[in-house]
């Protein structure tokens, strides 16, 4: 059972702040805060996919695509450098007008896919108050040209009672079978941390609706958290068994503190174990607690590097891209 506790074991590495980021595709040429960034190793580069706000009007999001090589990440080069970007999602839809935000890549079949949380046409009516956010699927074959394919609603029973669905990535187990991790907020004021079978044809022509056909409740939040929020698509680190970043608010302070699950896929269904009784990462430095948002640290990407290491990369206080470290020994992994 977690506890409001926290065994900070991310070794940080460093940030990209806003000023150092060039968007070659767009007029405004630095974006005023890049955060919440997505993350997939090609080779010796980390390609990351992060959050931009170019202006405060109605914080209207895109998606910038940056290549930051590996090594100045472990050398904490990453810090001083400076780095060109390409925007390449964008609101374009009734599905995602107000905002494309919080983007998370993964792979299925032969294709990337990012999927991200759409403001849709209700986000600021106030009436009605359902639909306000929904999941968007995009897919690439080059990591570099991307073409939106799928937005995903609830079914019948649940479009009046759904008012956003966030925090939201495609996962395929080793039977090939296609899982949306998503996070509904239903009219009821509750959270509910789904994990539900989706059928999708990521060929299709177009940006289709996509139906779910279940909400669930696959971890709930402890006494002392607000809500839950699916962090990091899962890393394999062993057959069938995974890990991927869950984040907490708690009651208290507001802040986000960060915690490990263990995804295991038997018999074509997946199980969700909590890996600690505590958070393991917490916002501690000034560029976490202070920003946009305070006191938050929100995982978007995590890639292994090597064999014992774990790349996190996070949103600080939603205003920088931040990279940290995390040793798979400091996790316990003898859990059947």
């Amino acid at each position: 059972m977690r506890a409001f506790k926290t065994l900070d074991i991310v070794k940080r590495l460093g940030v990209i702040t806003p000023e150092r980021v060039y968007i070659r595709n767009y007029p405004l040429k630095t974006p005023r805060a890049i955060f919440n960034p997505a993350a997939i190793i090609e080779k010796d580069v980390l390609i990351v996919f992060a959050r931009i706000i170019v202006g405060y009007y109605k914080y209207i999001s895109g998606i910038a695509r940056i290549e930051v090589p590996i090594d100045d990440i472990l050398t904490s080069s990453v810090n001083d450098m400076l780095y060109l970007a390409d925007l390449v999602i964008y609101p374009d839809t009734r599905c995602d007008m107000w905002g494309s935000e919080d983007p998370r890549i993964s792979k299925v079949e032969d294709f990337y896919v990012i999927t991200y949380t759409g403001r849709t046409v209700n986000y600021f009516r106030s009436h009605p108050i359902t639909q306000r956010t929904l999941p968007v699927i995009a897919i690439s074959r080059d990591l570099k040209n991307w073409r939106k394919v799928a937005f995903v609603s609830p079914r019948e029973g649940y479009k009046d009672k759904l008012i956003s669905d966030k925090d939201a990535f495609l996962f395929a187990n080793s039977n090939g079978e296609l899982y949306i991790f998503h996070r509904p907020h239903t009219i009821d004021g509750r959270f509910h941390m789904s994990i539900t079978k989706i059928n999708l044809d990521l060929g299709a022509e177009g940006c289709r609706e996509t139906k779910i056909w279940d909400i669930n409740d696959v971890m709930k939040p402890r006494p002392f958290e607000e809500k839950l929020g699916w962090g990091t698509p899962p890393v394999e680190i062993d057959s069938n068994k995974y890990i991927a970043l869950v984040h907490g608010v708690s009651k208290e302070d507001s802040f986000y503190r960060v915690f490990p699950i263990l995804i295991i896929s038997k018999n074509g269904e997946l199980n969700v174990k909590e890996l600690t009784s505590y958070y393991v990462f917490e916002p501690r430095e000034t560029y976490e607690i202070f920003g946009d948002r305070t006191g938050t640290v929100f995982p978007c990407g995590l890639t292994r590097i090597g064999h014992n290491e774990l790349l996190v990369t996070y949103g600080a206080s939603d205003t920088f891209i931040g990279f940290g470290l995390i040793d798979l020994a400091e996790l316990p992994m003898d859990q059947n």
